[in-house]
């Protein structure tokens, strides 16, 4: 069990999306976040634990409303380190 309930990948590629939707779902969150922070590759990405916790992307911050969501979940806005 990685710890995640979900992973959802934006980006250009359908099929990168889901290779790496599989892959960062099997990491678990820590293990994600540093491959999106040093993979080079662009892509941005929504992780959702199995303790109520949303994490987004930067680039997702402007396209993504959380007052509108129906549950109530801690959200979270990740950057590049």
């Amino acid at each position: 069990r990685s710890g995640l309930s979900s992973v959802t990948i934006v980006c250009e590629s359908g099929t990168m999306g889901d290779a790496l939707s599989t892959a960062l779902f099997v990491m678990g969150y820590d293990k994600a976040v540093d491959f999106w922070n040093t993979s080079g590759l662009q892509f941005d990405m929504i992780l959702a634990d199995d303790q109520g916790h949303i994490y987004l992307t930067e680039g997702l911050k402007d396209c993504f409303d959380a007052s509108l969501a129906e549950h109530d979940y801690e959200y979270t806005y990740l950057t590049h380190s």
